[in-house]
């Protein structure tokens, strides 16, 4: 749900003494569908560098988007991330979601 991360990124920002100033700066990390370090099966070998993960635009928007979109709208994040994998065949660096 995104719940987590959003608590996070409150905690470690912000501090009710001083609102005006972010105490240090978190950041929501790696995007989505990535959870790809290396995989070697049956001769195919790919890493995080070189995977695409193919998932379905409502698989995205209902499951794998929400806790990444919590992070940055309800937590209020001050830094992104995106992932070395690609998604849909658009690197996660290069996608204009």
């Amino acid at each position: 749900s995104g719940e987590y991360a959003a608590s996070f990124v409150n905690g470690f920002q912000e501090a009710p003494e001083d609102p005006g100033h972010i105490m240090a700066s978190a950041c929501c990390k790696h995007y989505v569908a990535n959870e790809m370090e290396s995989s070697d099966v049956a001769g195919f070998q790919t890493d995080r560098n070189h995977f695409d993960a193919t998932v379905p635009i409502q698989d995205l928007v209902d499951s794998y988007m929400v806790p990444f979109q919590a992070c940055v709208e309800k937590g209020r994040v001050t830094s992104l991330m995106c992932s070395y994998n690609a998604v849909n065949g658009v690197p996660s660096c290069a996608n204009d979601w």
